[in-house]
C-alpha cells in the first residue's frame, strides 16, 4: 500500500504582492522617522517579493540596531503561511518609530525554505548571507492576508510598547 502526500498552498504572485504591500506600508514609518532610506526599503520590497513568490523563504525580520557596534535588540518578524491559515488582515502601521533614536540602523534578515532556497539562490545575488534573528518568540503584532496567503508578524526583543 502506498500513500501520497498532497501539499496545497495559496501562493500566487498577486496574493504575495498584496501582502508585501501591507508589510511595507507598516515599514514606511521608519522612512518618515528618518531611520530607513526609502530607496533601501523599496529594494528590500522587490527582493522579498521575489523570494516569497518563489517560496524561497519562510520568515523574514526587520531589525533595529540603536547604536553602531551593538547587536539589533528589536525586530519585526514575519512568518509566512500559505496554507489558508491566515484569513484576515490587521490595519497597517501601528509601530511607534519615535522610540528609536536618530542613527538607528534597520536591517533585514531572512530564514530560507530549504526546499527552494538553493534552487532559486541565483535570483537573489545580494542575499548570500541570511543573518541571525533577534532572540525570543515575540508577541503577535499583526496579520496580513490575501485569499488565504499571509504572514503573521511578531514584535521580538526589547520593545518599549
Amino acid at each position: 500500500m502506498s500513500s501520497t502526500h498532497t501539499r496545497t498552498h495559496t501562493r500566487t504572485e498577486a496574493r504575495v504582492r498584496a501582502v508585501v504591500m501591507d508589510v511595507f506600508e507598516t515599514l514606511t514609518g521608519a522612512c518618515s522617522w528618518g531611520i530607513l532610506d526609502p530607496e533601501v526599503m523599496f529594494r528590500w520590497q522587490e527582493d522579498l517579493l521575489q523570494m516569497l513568490v518563489y517560496g524561497a523563504i519562510v520568515e523574514f525580520e526587520f531589525q533595529f540596531q540603536a547604536s553602531s557596534g551593538s547587536q539589533p535588540d528589536r525586530g519585526l518578524r514575519f512568518t509566512v503561511h500559505e496554507n489558508g491559515q491566515v484569513v484576515s488582515s490587521s490595519p497597517t502601521g501601528g509601530v511607534d518609530y519615535a522610540q528609536f533614536p536618530q542613527g538607528t540602523q534597520v536591517h533585514v534578515v531572512v530564514r530560507p525554505n530549504p526546499e527552494s532556497w538553493r534552487k532559486h539562490l541565483h535570483r537573489f545575488p545580494n542575499w548570500t548571507s541570511k543573518g541571525e534573528f533577534v532572540a525570543g518568540d515575540g508577541v503577535e503584532f499583526s496579520r496580513y492576508s490575501k485569499q488565504g496567503y499571509g504572514v503573521i508578524s511578531k514584535k521580538v526583543g526589547a520593545w518599549d510598547d
